[in-house]
């Protein structure tokens, strides 16, 4: 699979439910033979697995990764960071598959215990992968994308430069994707709003340097022709 373009295009801008625990023993059972196949087929069939359970925001994956390499070629990473940074985006919400749908797709406030569940996401996406050894650097990345800035996310409260920074441009990434998508719990920003509210949180959420060069990345995409 080839790695997504490094720019944006103009466009930029239901399986049947199961416990969370059949879905989690589901996925794990099926780790080891994944991870003795081909490094190609392991991928696909875990992209197909996520893909049966995006029917509330499809495409989630794909311009999440679309928007975190052309961050990470923007700060000048690698080309082998750039594949590890694309495939971690691809699956960084594989550890979902252990949350029940009814959770998922919710439309009203979470209870205590449900917020618990979806906050538990990273940390499975990492118990998930871990059998595969070729996604070693993804497990990493995607096992920190929802830490913040100043320390008060999960699963472990890392802070600042703690934070892997591939994890740092996943947040940017998947955060823009959230708030221009529509939720079941929340309509779709316009890319313009979206922008605003990435500054707004910059410094406690997010990476204030990422957002900085987000912004200056997308912004020429938002201006209208001349």
């Amino acid at each position: 699979m080839p790695i997504m373009p490094h720019t944006f295009s103009a466009s930029f801008l239901n399986h049947e439910p199961a416990s969370a625990t059949v879905q989690r023993l589901a996925v794990r059972e099926a780790m080891p033979a994944l991870s003795e196949s081909r490094q190609q087929s392991p991928i696909e069939m875990l992209l197909a697995l996520l893909r049966t359970m995006e029917t509330h925001n499809p495409g989630h994956g794909d311009r999440t990764a679309n928007y975190a390499v052309a961050l990470g070629n923007a700060v000048g990473l690698a080309r082998a960071d750039l594949i590890h940074l694309h495939y971690a985006a691809l699956l960084h919400d594989i550890g979902k598959l252990t949350v029940p749908d009814e959770i998922l797709e919710k439309d009203g406030p979470l209870t205590g215990e449900e917020y618990a569940l979806v906050q538990s996401h990273p940390r499975a996406a990492a118990e998930l992968l871990e059998p595969i050894s070729f996604l070693r650097v993804q497990t990493v990345l995607i096992a920190h994308h929802h830490e913040r800035w100043d320390g008060t996310g999960y699963p472990y409260g890392l802070r600042g430069s703690f934070i892997p920074l591939g994890s740092r441009i996943l947040a940017v990434a998947d955060t823009f994707d959230a708030l221009t998508s529509n939720r079941p719990y929340q309509p779709a920003r316009h890319p313009e709003s979206a922008l605003r509210l990435l500054q707004r949180i910059a410094g406690s959420q997010l990476d204030p340097e990422l957002v900085k060069v987000f912004v200056g990345l997308t912004a020429k995409f938002l201006e209208p022709a001349t």
